[in-house]
């Protein structure tokens, strides 16, 4: 009940332009509003708590999710591109341009080693390569199909194809 009136208390709030909020008390309008002796947020700063909100949930979210998302990207790869393939019967290294890979096999790749020719295939597409056993690596005697596909740090792989390669 209003206090003054002794009625339900009412109230009528409008957004002006630049985030000024206006009441009125009492105005009989479609809702009932409870009174309160506390003041209200100013739009603009309640606007940023909700988009804020909005913006942590989906990126928490995506935190929590394991390396998933990797095996389900594709990635194109550029002229600039180079396998590291020394040591390589379960995995490669892979540098696409300034990105950074290990791709690791569904099953043993010998011809990885010892091959001329490496070449990742997705569904006929050359050049193409997707996690998720969608791609393989085309050798000179055989395929390899593609498990997954893990982004590195650029010094990891540094580090990792020098370990390969002694």
């Amino acid at each position: 009940m209003h206090r003054d009136i002794g009625q339900p208390c009412l109230r009528q709030i409008r957004i002006l332009s630049g985030g000024v909020i206006v009441t009125s008390d009492p105005v009989r309008i479609a809702t009932l509003a409870p009174a309160m002796n506390m003041p209200s947020l100013p739009a603009g700063f309640a606007a940023l708590i909700l988009s804020t909100a909005a913006l942590i949930a989906p990126a928490a979210q995506a935190a929590d999710t394991p390396s998933a998302s990797a095996d389900d990207s594709c990635i194109a790869l550029s002229e600039d591109h180079q396998i590291v393939r020394a040591s390589a019967d379960r995995d490669v290294l892979l540098r696409n341009g300034d990105q950074h890979y290990r791709v690791v096999f569904k099953a043993s790749c010998s011809g990885a080693v010892t091959s001329r020719r490496l070449a990742f295939e997705t569904q006929g597409e050359s050049n193409q390569l997707c996690g998720g056993s969608r791609s393989v690596l085309k050798t000179d005697r055989a395929s390899c199909t593609v498990e997954r596909i893990e982004p590195l740090e650029a010094a990891t792989f540094k580090r990792m194809a020098r370990q390969r390669s002694r």
